[in-house]
């Protein structure tokens, strides 16, 4: 067993509940509610630009090429279609530009957005690796309950944040 694979297993009630959450239960059954749905984006994009910053720091200190590479990719789609779909949905979701760029936050984004700047600070490949691993792995076990496609939600909302995280490229 992988090293990664034991410590999930060590935390496996947390991480459970983190995957089969009850928002994501509605997101995945299309009926996660707007103001729900508008919520969450608005808290999870405010970390963004830390998750960016980790993602260049990977590329910069990944040990070959090929591992560059991967992160590179990674970069590029949150800067076109997962960044788009936070804007359209803040379109549709009447968000204010106030609370798209300064909201109150919460304690956990604000904490998950410390952990980020925390890694990135480091410049350190395994730590920086360790934090995206984490919440990718998270985002990727959630989105892979919603099973074949053609079970998704109807709303389009719903289905491209799933989508995004449930997609033969973000899988690899």
């Amino acid at each position: 067993m992988s090293f990664a694979n034991e410590l999930r297993n060590q935390h496996a009630e947390d991480w459970d509940a983190a995957v089969n959450h009850s928002f994501v239960d509605q997101l995945l059954d299309g009926s996660l509610p707007d103001e729900n749905l508008r919520h969450y984006l608005v808290q999870d994009y405010q970390f963004c630009d830390a998750f960016t910053a980790l993602l260049g720091q990977a590329v910069a200190s990944a040990p070959s090429l090929p591992s560059r590479l991967v992160f590179a990719g990674v970069l590029g789609a949150f800067a076109s279609d997962e960044n788009t779909y936070f804007q359209d949905c803040f379109a549709e979701l009447d968000v204010p530009e106030a609370d798209r760029a300064a909201p109150a936050l919460h304690r956990v984004t604000r904490d998950f957005d410390a952990l980020m700047r925390s890694a990135l600070g480091t410049r350190s490949y395994p730590e920086v690796l360790a934090v995206l691993l984490v919440a990718e792995w998270l985002y990727g076990d959630w989105a892979a309950r919603a099973g074949d496609p053609a079970q998704w939600p109807s709303s389009a909302k719903h289905a491209e944040w799933i989508r995004l995280h449930n997609n033969p490229e973000y899988n690899a």
